[in-house]
């Protein structure tokens, strides 16, 4: 046994055709990617006993995380595969502002899963969507769902695997702007939700997912606050829209630059109870905040992502 547990991505040039293993991104995550064969047994007639199966659709399916998010291991890679669209901008200092935004088209994966001895590879991945959250005491998370329509294999190679020695971004890092006022000392937890509703629909004469098709991009999150005022009540009875800004900030890269996560949410409305109900008086009040997240014409977008780290290329 070699005792070696991580998760490799990397992004395709062709779909479904396993990247070489210098292009991967290391993480010690967890995942939970299973593949189903589809299988349909047919009741039998005039007899009690079932004798045959039908082969259905290969799909891969399952979540890698919660990871920790660091600057530069796997979690920007599953962020900007949710998205689609990587700008890269010089900063100087060595720093690189990658400026990630949605796309109509999504990137496709290898995924190498090393497990002591073996090696499980997952071709064509797709990540259908994310979830981010940074909850006090800790640091912050993402975990991805994904989806896959090739098959996988398992090899009995173990390839070595390199890690970031970057800290992961922690509940102290981070900074959540609403129209541009901070309210980060009011909160105590954040999530954020993106689903890309990728269609699982195949063709005739194939068991694999041979075209990535996708269904409307929903966005949504929630914000958990010690009750102060009737602000975000007053908002969801309103229909008031406001602009959300999560921003994770960490270690210097150098000069004035750092390693920064920024996410930004330029449309968004409460979307039901914002109100904090009746609990033991040694219990704070707090409130969850739920909230949609809507296409903004002015920006351009629905949502944003600006990753910095020492990254010179492209995701």
């Amino acid at each position: 046994m070699s005792n070696k547990r991580a998760i490799g991505i990397a992004k395709e040039s062709t779909y479904g055709t396993l990247v070489p293993l210098g292009d991967y991104i290391w993480s010690e995550a967890t995942e939970s990617l299973k593949s189903d064969m589809g299988y349909t047994v047919i009741d039998p007639v005039g007899k009690r006993e079932r004798t045959k199966i039908l082969k259905g659709n290969w799909r891969i399916r399952g979540n890698i995380g919660p990871v920790e998010i660091e600057p530069e291991n796997i979690a920007p890679v599953l962020i900007y595969g949710a998205l689609g669209s990587d700008s890269v901008g010089d900063l100087g200092d060595g720093a690189y502002a990658h400026t990630i935004s949605p796309s109509n088209t999504l990137p496709t994966f290898s995924i190498r899963m090393e497990l002591d001895d073996k090696e499980r590879r997952v071709v064509g991945a797709i990540v259908d969507g994310f979830e981010l959250t940074c909850r006090y005491g800790e640091a912050a998370k993402l975990t991805a769902s994904i989806l896959s329509g090739k098959y996988e294999t398992v090899e009995n190679t173990v390839n070595a695997s390199t890690f970031s020695t970057l800290q992961p971004f922690t509940y102290a890092d981070i900074t959540v702007k609403l129209d541009g006022s901070t309210i980060t000392s009011r909160l105590y937890e954040v999530t954020l939700t993106l689903s890309n509703n990728v269609i699982d629909r195949g063709s005739l004469g194939s068991r694999t997912l041979d075209t990535v098709r996708l269904g409307p991009r929903v966005i949504s999150g929630k914000f958990s606050s010690y009750f102060e005022n009737t602000d975000d009540w007053n908002k969801m009875k309103n229909g008031t829209e406001f602009a959300l800004q999560i921003e994770l900030v960490g270690e210097t890269i150098g000069g004035d630059k750092k390693y920064s996560i920024s996410i930004a949410l330029p449309r968004c409305v409460v979307k039901s109870d914002a109100i904090p109900h009746v609990m033991p008086i040694r219990e704070p009040l707090v409130l969850d905040v739920p909230f949609e997240v809507l296409y903004d014409s002015s920006n351009g977008y629905d949502i944003q992502v600006v990753v910095t780290n020492t990254r010179s290329s492209s995701y």
